[in-house]
């Protein structure tokens, strides 16, 4: 134990300590104290109950968070979840600055002066302090989400196998081997993007440690290959330029020659045509930043980019027949230069190719791959540790399901033990225990048929019941039955959205977003990260080419995988518009995590760089320098503070307090309609973790498409609808002869209303629109009644009406009724927690509009002052609150409105102001009052329609000429206000005629 402290190095052990306690610190003073909309409500909801949430099910989360919700230190219920997520995600940075550590120690570690100590820890830190503080991985360490504890394992797997790189000790390297296989197969347990890792970091396991550089380059090149692959054969014909793969060869190549020692004229000369051949490209590039839209190709640059392809042929050809002819003569060793020139080459006229031949669709794509695969398997034949290679290919098809991933574990096994007796291959034993972690990481989903079979109220899906169901649910088939895999070569939106900056999906658009820097200062940051990355390569190339493969794959990978929608792109049958319901930025949080890494690996290889450079200077210059940039490692900070307003969660309740005013506001042991994630996964959480109002059964109607909820509405909530579960199998959407369309929910609507209407109320959410509330096909609003937040249905028509006094009472107790931060500006809120609380104003002016009605004006005032005081601003809720004051004659109630400071538009509320001047004949002042707001807005009709009025009843013929003249400029084809305007002179004239005095 001693030996082993003496070999700690105390300064890197005191500097992760302080990172993860800085980390830490800053996670507890931002974590959110309750609740939070999305996924977050069911998550906690589901740990305490142990219940199945919606697939694949994250069973492992839901375990870990089970314990968590055991701690004694913290008293809120949905906290403790989020506990799990803040302490996940301090670990996760700890497991950042130590690999950036191991990486940044290959360019200086031979140099233990101080000044190298802080370039080696100061960078590592400003890495993992930058995606600590990176804007989604923040917001996720938050709250009661799966990304915390994922990016803790894919964090911790990359650290194990960087150790495993580095191990001396085989015995000691294959237990790192196996630890990293089991994580990345028990965090798909998590989450998907955990098993990023594998595809990647196996490179390590199987490869021999003594397989030369270019091998590595090699494989790294086989990945980027395959990924343009998917790029290619799921584009349009013609809509990738052939310089495109020529250009993304060409950049493997570049970084190949930096491993290399001493580079001779064949390099050189490839090199070139690369380069020439992308010509093309480049100009594509110039063009669409110059034009801002795509534009077309130019034929001289085509016809440059031909000749540089024809050349890199040329060369290609001469370097393997050089090579061919060297190992013929037996003479000497023949250059293994021009192999690897000769594979670098034709892999980038087959790519070329392949763009222009045109060919598409998964079929061709598994064909070329398993021909890449191959080609490369007998280039690395004598470097592949094969039995660990069999065990990571078998268990990887997990990737593509099940019964894959059963087969391929089983063919793996049999294969490796052949390798094993038959040809006495070492390694086959770690290779059958990767089988065998493989499975045991993976098992921990036997989690969710054995649960799902005890029937918990949360049960997605209820995979228990069969086989097929199960496999069907970790498999996320309940999206459809076609594979993700097999998705991806069916485009759903167009590539500069998917790769740009469009709304809710665009990756670039997150990207820039992320460390706190806008779109233009971004350019210095992702500078930064792609030279940590380059430098890594240079100085490391194993390692850094591990990491630069997993950010490319986590971030180009993910966008060709997720593929999302833009909403350009609609069904050719029902229209529907795809863009995507949420911002989808968390899926690429592994990019965010691993260029937060290169970020401080960028800084620590600038600083080093400058010092190098300035060794042959004037002593006060090279000392002075480089520790005057050391200003560049306190960049997280920038990160810190523009992100924290935004990140900062600790006082928002908005979610908790939405969830308790809905559930308060149903009648006691109600069926309660609700319709989307954020208006049922709230209310799932305060009644299972909190205990709160679990009489109330929630139907959610989205669901209720769904027979497998369908049957649980009747199994769980004991709500009856008449019908046995073949019946409910049965079920289909249908119209009727007079039109009306009854879709399974619709059904279940009118089952539940048919069936318990006597014994049970029935009451629909004010988030359910009006297309939801529906009975027998037609809108149910005539036996509705507004208690709140909720309608009650009733037997009697003639509504929707409101009951008064209920509601009064309702929005005016605090006890049922909670509404805590939404005023405040300090709180920062998303859209969707804007968006959400606009259901209590509705409300309010509902039960307004009834109570003005029933000419109980002051009421209403109260209640709409009350909701103007506390909600967010909201301008129809202000308008009708002006209006009241109007109909009442308050004047400085209406001006003291109008100078309220969070009033964005009170343009209405002057057209208010003048007209009751004008109504209690103050002229003056009603002039004085719309004139300004007409001169400087000739196009609102409003204050144009009161000012004509106001000179009319005043007969001031001279000023209504005028506003119709100028109105009339403003709108030259309103021929209505020209023919008014001619009969007006006609009338001033016949007027004179008739008193020439006037």
């Amino acid at each position: 134990m001693r030996e082993w402290l003496k070999g700690i190095d105390r300064t890197n052990a005191v500097v992760a300590a302080g990172v993860w306690l800085l980390s830490l610190i800053v996670y507890l003073q931002t974590m959110a104290p309750t609740l939070t909309f999305w996924d977050c409500g069911e998550f906690i909801a589901v740990s305490y109950i142990l219940g199945i949430p919606h697939p694949p099910g994250t069973p492992l989360y839901v375990l870990v968070g089970k314990l968590f919700t055991m701690n004694p230190l913290i008293s809120e219920p949905s906290a403790r979840i989020n506990f799990l997520s803040v302490l996940s995600s301090s670990f996760t940075t700890l497991f950042a600055y130590l690999c950036g550590v191991r990486v940044i120690r290959y360019w200086i570690a031979e140099k233990q002066d101080i000044l190298s100590r802080i370039i080696l820890y100061g960078g590592a830190a400003a890495g993992a302090l930058f995606f600590a503080w990176s804007k989604t991985h923040w917001n996720n360490s938050t709250e009661a989400e799966v990304y915390g504890l994922s990016m803790l394992m894919f964090m911790a797997a990359i650290w194990l196998a960087f150790r495993y790189f580095e191990s001396g000790d085989q015995s000691t390297a294959d237990k790192m081997m196996l630890a990293v296989v089991y994580i990345a197969y028990l965090g798909i347990g998590v989450h998907m993007t955990t098993f990023l890792i594998l595809p990647i970091l196996t490179l390590f396991f199987i490869l021999k440690k003594d397989t030369p550089v270019r091998y590595w380059f090699i494989a790294s090149t086989l990945i980027m290959v395959e990924l343009y692959l998917i790029f290619a054969l799921s584009s349009r014909k013609g809509e990738i330029s052939f310089s495109l793969p020529i250009f993304v060869v060409f950049i493997i190549y570049l970084l190949y020659l930096m491993s290399i020692e001493k580079l001779n004229k064949l390099h050189l000369y490839i090199s070139g045509a690369f380069l020439v051949a992308s010509v093309p490209l480049g100009g594509a590039i110039i063009s669409l930043v110059r034009s801002g839209s795509e534009a077309g190709g130019s034929t001289v640059l085509d016809i440059v980019g031909y000749a540089g392809f024809l050349a890199l042929v040329g060369m290609g050809i001469w370097s393997l027949v050089t090579y061919m002819a060297q190992r013929g003569s037996r003479l000497a060793a023949p250059d293994s230069t021009l192999l690897v020139g000769a594979i670098f080459v034709a892999v980038a006229v087959a790519m070329a190719l392949l763009s222009i031949i045109g060919v598409h669709g998964y079929g061709p794509f598994l064909f070329i791959s398993v021909v890449l695969i191959t080609g490369t398997a007998l280039i690395l034949w004598n470097y592949i540790r094969w039995p660990i290679f069999v065990a990571i290919v078998g268990s990887s098809m997990i990737i593509l399901g099940i019964y894959p991933f059963i087969w391929g574990t089983l063919g793996a096994a049999i294969v490796i033990l052949v390798l094993g007796f038959m040809f006495r291959m070492q390694g086959w034993r770690s290779a059958l225990l990767i089988l065998a972690v493989a499975i045991a990481g993976f098992s921990v989903h036997l989690f969710i048929p054995i649960r799902s079979a005890q029937h918990p109220y949360i049960n997605e899906n209820n995979p228990s019941q069969s086989l097929a169901q199960t496999i069907g649910f970790l498999e996320r088939k309940q999206y459809g039955s076609e594979s993700m895999i097999e998705r991806m070569f069916k485009r759903r939106a167009e590539w500069e959205n998917q790769f740009g900056t469009w709304r809710r999906m665009g990756f670039w658009g997150f990207f820039q977003e992320q460390y706190g820097i806008n779109s233009r200062t971004f350019f210095i940051a992702f500078v930064l990260g792609v030279f940590g990355l380059w430098e890594a390569i240079r100085r490391r190339s194993e390692l850094g080419l591990a990491l630069t493969m997993l950010m490319i794959i986590s971030s180009i990978g993910l966008v060709l995988y997720m593929n999302f929608a833009d909403g350009q792109r609609q069904h050719p049958v029902t229209g529907d518009d795809y863009i995507e319901v949420r911002d989808r930025d968390y899926f690429f949080t592994p990019a965010y995590v691993l260029f937060g890494i290169a970020i401080g690996l960028g800084i620590s290889a600038l600083i080093h760089f400058v010092r190098e450079a300035l060794t042959k200077l004037s002593s006060p210059i090279r000392s002075v320098a480089p520790y005057g940039m050391l200003i560049l490692l306190a960049m997280p900070t920038y990160a810190l503070a523009r992100n924290y307003f935004e990140c900062d969660r600790s006082r928002n309740w908005i979610a908790h307090d939405y969830a308790k005013s809905l559930l308060s506001s149903a009648d006691r042991d109600a069926a309660f309609f609700t319709y989307g994630d954020n208006d049922t996964f709230p209310l799932w959480c305060l009644q299972e973790a909190y205990g709160f109002r679990k009489d109330v059964k929630i139907v959610n109607l989205s669901l209720a498409n769904t027979k497998w909820y369908i049957k649980q509405v009747q199994d769980y909530m004991k709500l009856d609808l008449g019908m046995t579960d073949s019946q409910i199998d049965a079920m289909r959407p249908y119209r009727t002869q007079d039109g009306r369309v009854f879709h399974l929910n619709n059904q279940v609507v009118d089952a539940i209303i048919d069936h318990n209407r006597d014994r049970v109320p029935v009451n629909f959410s004010i988030t359910v629109a009006n297309d939801g509330r529906k009975m027998d096909g037609v809108p149910a609003d005539p036996y509705l009644t507004l208690t709140g937040l909720s309608w009650r249905l009733g037997s009697i028509g003639g509504g929707p009406r409101t009951s008064l006094e209920e509601a009064l009472s309702f929005f005016f107790d605090t006890t049922r009724y909670q509404m805590r931060g939404l005023r405040d500006s300090s709180i920062f809120k998303d859209a969707n927690q804007i968006r959400l609380p606009a259901n209590y104003s509705n409300s309010m002016m509902m039960v307004a509009d009834t109570l003005r009605r029933a000419q109980r004006h002051v009421d209403a005032i109260r209640l709409l002052e009350y909701g103007h005081r506390t909600l967010p601003y909201d301008e129809q809720l202000v308008n009708y609150l002006a209006g009241l004051y109007t109909d009442l004659g308050r004047v400085e109630d209406l001006k003291r409105l109008m100078e309220d400071p969070s009033i964005k538009d009170s343009r209405w509320m002057t057209v208010l102001l003048g007209r009751q001047y004008r109504e209690n004949r103050r002229f003056m002042e009603a002039e004085a009052t719309l004139n300004p707001l007409f001169l400087k807005d000739p196009s609102f009709r409003a204050v144009f329609e009161e000012l004509t009025t106001l000179y009319s009843e005043t007969e001031n013929y001279t000023a209504l000429k005028t506003t119709l003249d100028i109105w009339i400029q403003a709108h030259p084809g309103d021929t209505a206000m020209a023919n008014i305007r001619r009969e007006l002179d006609n009338f001033i004239a016949d007027q004179k005629r008739s008193d020439p005095t006037k």
